[in-house]
């Protein structure tokens, strides 16, 4: 199952927890949503709520983090991100230095303005004595080995992360060590009677109070990010959710890559993203050149809103070139099954012998390729059928209701089953299935076939069907040729799988009944018949 998808009852669930201090600004602990009793339904709907949940997420987080806070609160210090000090310069040094003196001069007034009986202020005189001897003694032999942890702990307490060479360190806490002194020095003036006032403010500035109460505006270019962008795409016009989750997918998977915001974006982090795809990720050259270009449209989107084009560069994913396979067009055509393939397919262990290797999801690897070969039906179609979509018409004819996919127009449709398929014992296995048809396939990415597609492929290999034109999507090609074979007309072969009509007049109307559908597949021979499939033990 996808991310924050859960099954209780029957009924599929989105829930998504809110973090804890959001809550007050989403009005709720868990984001929740019934997603109905239908599989395939429920996923679809399941990602894009995940999409509407996380930006609901993401946008409360920036509310929340752009309300000012109490600086040393539990929640300042976890916003607050330490500065990085590596070089002790003048200027540090001299704010560091402003800092200790201004503290313990504020420290000695606030004692003398509580008042001191004449035994305390005798005892305070001895510790400024002592305190001012014991200082110049360590100034004047350079011994700064005292307050180097000291030095340490109160740039960390004021929101930096010091990392300086031995050299660095010494430096600071001579620094700390003449603060002291001069300090200790004006409190003796006051034991004295003498007036000493803290008058520098160019301090060392608290990174708690700056990160956390400062309110300025950021440069607008600062803080365009690939969400944005994809907002700005997303509301161009009207779109197919699979196009949404298309183009999302492609724009995470690039952000996790780069780390870097669409102004910083460079075209050599463009090439390296393709080279990324196609090392690494071992992707088809087709499959890479669409997530540079779904990328690309989302810079464009951005270079075509006012408020956003001064700040983006020119569009780095712009004419990057994808090197194919040296071959010929024709080879990379995908090809349908031959009759003597389908004779090696269908008379492999897993249909005579009852084998079940691994990595076939269970009885998918025999239902699944049973299916596409007599209805012209997508592998991820296929392999997230539900029992429900099983269904039956007035006139007796069996069909299965299929929903819409990422690349059918948005549209369901009825796929009448051919004969061969009840022959072969289709509708005694679905009446075995509970709910999934096959829950065994399952994959962690956007398509829950891509594991079984990598199966099949090996599988082909293994029965020595080694031509690269030759896949899965193959069953499809052939079962659109055995009915052009049967004389069947282009529009109904169309409309079974799921394609576009080719005019404007067929997009009309919302088609043929499944009975005109069911006898026209009867017409269908199958060039090489189906064994009678039974459940392995």
């Amino acid at each position: 199952m996808p991310p924050y998808m859960t099954l209780r009852n029957h009924t599929y669930y989105f829930r998504q927890s809110v973090p804890p201090e959001l809550r007050p600004l989403i009005g709720k602990r868990e984001i929740k949503k019934s997603l109905g009793r239908n599989y395939p339904a429920a996923v679809s709907l399941c990602k894009k709520l995940a999409v509407e949940a996380d930006k609901a997420i993401c946008d409360a987080r920036a509310q929340f983090d752009s309300i000012p806070v109490d600086p040393f609160s539990s929640e300042g210090i976890r916003r607050t991100r330490p500065v990085p000090l590596t070089e002790v310069t003048p200027e540090l040094e001299t704010q560091f230095g402003n800092l200790i003196r201004n503290a313990l001069l504020e420290t000695d007034r606030n004692k003398r303005i509580a008042g001191m009986d004449a035994e305390e202020f005798a005892e305070y005189g001895r510790h400024i004595d002592q305190s001012i001897a014991a200082l110049r003694k360590q100034l004047a032999m350079g011994n700064v080995t005292p307050v180097l942890e000291d030095s340490r702990i109160l740039l960390i307490g004021r929101g930096y992360n010091p990392n300086f060479s031995e050299e660095g360190w010494r430096k600071i806490a001579y620094t700390l060590t003449q603060a002291f002194l001069e300090a200790y020095e004006g409190i003796k003036k006051r034991q004295e009677g003498a007036v000493v006032t803290e008058t520098s403010t160019d301090t060392l500035p608290s990174q708690f109070i700056v990160q956390n109460t400062r309110k300025t505006t950021p440069d607008a270019g600062s803080e365009i990010t690939w969400q944005m962008l994809y907002d700005v795409w997303e509301k161009e016009c009207e779109r197919r959710q699979s196009t949404k989750d298309a183009y999302l997918a492609a724009m995470k998977l690039f952000a996790e890559f780069s780390r870097k915001a669409p102004p910083q974006t460079t075209r050599d982090d463009a090439l390296a993203f393709r080279d990324f795809l196609r090392d690494v990720k071992s992707l088809s050259p087709g499959t890479i050149a669409n997530k540079l270009g779904f990328i690309g449209t989302l810079f464009n989107a951005g270079r075509n809103t006012a408020r956003l084009a001064s700040h983006l560069p020119e569009n780095p994913f712009a004419d990057i070139t994808v090197k194919r396979a040296k071959r010929g067009s024709g080879d990379n055509k995908r090809l349908p099954f031959s009759d003597n393939d389908l004779k090696i397919i269908f008379s492999s262990p897993i249909y005579t012998q009852g084998e079940r290797p691994e990595g076939g999801a269970g009885e998918a690897c025999v239902w699944v390729p049973a299916i596409a070969y007599l209805t012209g039906m997508r592998l991820e179609e296929i392999a997230t059928l539900t029992r429900s979509q099983f269904r039956t018409d007035a006139k007796g004819n069996h069909y299965i209701h299929v929903l819409a996919s990422k690349t059918d127009g948005g549209a369901n449709r009825d796929v009448p089953i051919h004969p061969e398929l009840i022959k072969a014992g289709l509708l005694n296995y679905v009446s075995l299935c509970t709910d999934r048809l096959f829950p065994q396939i399952q994959s962690t990415d956007e398509s829950q076939s891509s594991a079984f597609s990598k199966w099949f492929g090996r599988f082909l290999d293994n029965l020595q069907i080694k031509e690269r034109s030759k896949v899965f999507h193959s069953f499809r090609h052939l079962f659109k040729d055995i009915c052009r074979n049967a004389r069947i007309e282009e529009a109904v072969i169309d409309q079974i799988c799921g394609h576009e009509p080719g005019t404007v007049g067929g997009k009309y109307g919302r088609g043929r009944r499944v009975d005109v559908l069911a006898t026209e597949l009867q017409r269908v021979t199958p060039p090489i018949s189906l064994p009678m499939i039974t459940p392995s033990k």
